[in-house]
């Protein structure tokens, strides 16, 4: 294995840093496995992974499980750095280590979505960060590293705009460390919040309504699309493939099937995005979504009560 800095282009809402992708001595020349892995927007995107794929070549296999209640050996809702690794289990469940489920499957190309439980699932936010979070992370990924895959690091997606407190903490604190980490084992670091902040009106058309999770089907596809992205190029080793973004012109719902939009050449055509009217939604997960939307419900009751009584 060796090492090659590439530059990475700044193409549409798709933001990628510049990193040390370390990759093998030739591409893969058959099939190359992809898998994604985390939580349950993990369990969201990967429905619509294999179309996306498809747009950067006819060799990538993706053979993720259907995300349901249970979870699945990669990826779970509620997940947390120390639920992810084994280290605590769920309540009346045994210890799994989901990182050694990717490993022992042995992709060329891992997907990383994590830590929305993180961030809202500790009342000392810098101690967890600190003492928690980052070693257990950090040892992790070296695992990944040790495997010779590809690896894509994505940051973690923003919240509902009315959380901006929330907002700055990911970004700032969070995803400042992914990135670097990316950069320490040669990873793809893929700036999923930048791009979807980057996105108009973000909020009401790629969030879910807790705030938390991608909407159904428009978010998932977008988020599907921007992993396929960051896969393709870590496996082509081109950091300049086009690729589309979404925006409110792009979507035409009508009749029973809804219809997202290619808009550039090289991008997922719109009949690979065709879905019916009904979908599966993701597992909810309570230290997140719950945290949130009690926060919004609490934030109504305050301005009811406050406007009553000033009359």
């Amino acid at each position: 294995m060796f090492h090659r800095t590439i530059a990475l282009a700044f193409r549409s809402s798709t933001i990628l840093t510049i990193a040390t992708i370390a990759f093998r001595c030739s591409p893969p020349a058959s099939a190359i496995t992809v898998i994604s892995t985390g939580d349950s927007i993990t369990g969201q995107y990967r429905e619509f992974m294999p179309s996306a794929l498809a747009s950067f070549g006819n060799n990538y296999v993706y053979p993720n499980p259907v995300f349901g209640a249970g979870g699945s050996d990669t990826a779970r809702g509620g997940m947390a750095s120390w639920n992810y690794t084994g280290l605590n289990p769920f309540p009346n469940d045994v210890a799994r280590d989901y990182s050694q489920n990717v490993v022992n499957a042995q992709p060329d190309v891992i997907l990383f979505l994590l830590s929305i439980n993180d961030v809202t699932s500790s009342t000392d936010a810098q101690y967890h960060f600190e003492y928690g979070y980052k070693p257990v992370m950090d040892a992790c990924f070296a695992k990944f590293q040790n495997t010779g895959a590809r690896l894509v690091i994505s940051g973690i997606l923003p919240v509902h705009y009315y959380f901006e407190s929330l907002n700055d903490q990911i970004q700032n604190m969070y995803n400042a460390w992914l990135k670097t980490e990316a950069d320490l084992y040669g990873a793809v670091y893929l700036d999923a919040w930048s791009s979807m902040r980057q996105t108009p009106n973000y909020s009401d058309l790629l969030l879910n309504w807790d705030g938390v999770h991608l909407s159904y089907p428009y978010g998932s596809q977008w988020f599907a699309r921007q992993m396929a992205q960051a896969a393709a190029m870590s496996v082509q080793n081109d950091m300049t493939l086009p690729y589309d973004t979404i925006s409110t012109h792009d979507i035409d719902v009508g009749g029973a099937v809804n219809v997202l939009g290619a808009v550039t050449v090289r991008s997922i055509a719109a009949n690979a995005l065709r879905i019916g009217a009904t979908g599966t939604q993701a597992v909810p997960e309570p230290s997140s979504a719950w945290l949130l939307a009690a926060a919004s419900a609490g934030a109504m009751f305050s301005f009811i009560f406050a406007a009553k009584s000033r009359f």
